[in-house]
């Protein structure tokens, strides 16, 4: 119903206390208005963000960085920093979200991605179990901490988005049949036991 120019908008979230929808544009953040679509305001920040969620039990946000930083970051409802956290490549590019109490990212390019940045066994045991194009989401505690990794067998197309919503992960895939489509998919949460 209504469209703004965002220039370079890399994540959105919204946020359920003010009924919000921000997004992330380089270092700036764009607030609108979630039912009709108005600019509400904008604030500078410090840093880019590749991923941008809302946790609305604290009113708080979470950022992770692009460009090739591995930095998350929990700020305040302002965007004052509350903490920055260094998990590695898990925090390279794409989407993140906030669900349960667990910070959930996505690992850009699978297993494929993982053998570019140097981490030999987490790519081997990648390829070896589920394909080399397959997708990897890690889910960290509110800490900063990884906790664990799940992983997506490949024929999905390339993982780029993922969100939370009655219960449900949504996970949004570029690349089948080509890179032009993009398919949703929903999957609950029961999750099986986990492997060693």
């Amino acid at each position: 119903k209504k469209s703004y120019n965002v220039g370079h908008g890399n994540a959105a979230t919204w946020n359920s206390k003010t009924d919000q929808i921000v997004i992330a544009d380089g270092k700036t953040r764009l607030f609108f208005n979630a039912d009709n679509g108005n600019f509400v305001k904008s604030i500078d920040v410090s840093t880019n963000a590749s991923g941008i969620a809302y946790n609305g039990a604290k009113d708080q946000y979470i950022q992770t960085s692009g460009n090739g930083t591995s930095s998350g970051r929990i700020l305040d409802s302002n965007f004052n920093s509350l903490m920055t956290f260094d998990a590695g490549h898990r925090l390279v590019n794409q989407d993140v979200a906030y669900y349960g109490g667990y910070i959930y990212r996505i690992g850009w390019g699978g297993c494929d991605y993982l053998r570019e940045d140097g981490d030999t066994e987490d790519a081997n045991y990648c390829d070896a179990y589920f394909g080399e194009d397959s997708n990897v989401i890690y889910q960290f505690d509110m800490n900063g901490d990884f906790v664990k990794a799940f992983y997506i067998a490949e024929g999905f197309g390339e993982l780029e988005g993922i969100d939370f919503a009655n219960g449900s992960m949504y996970l949004l895939f570029n690349g089948k049949p080509d890179y032009l489509h993009y398919s949703v998919y929903k999957a609950n949460l029961s999750f099986r036991a986990d492997q060693e």
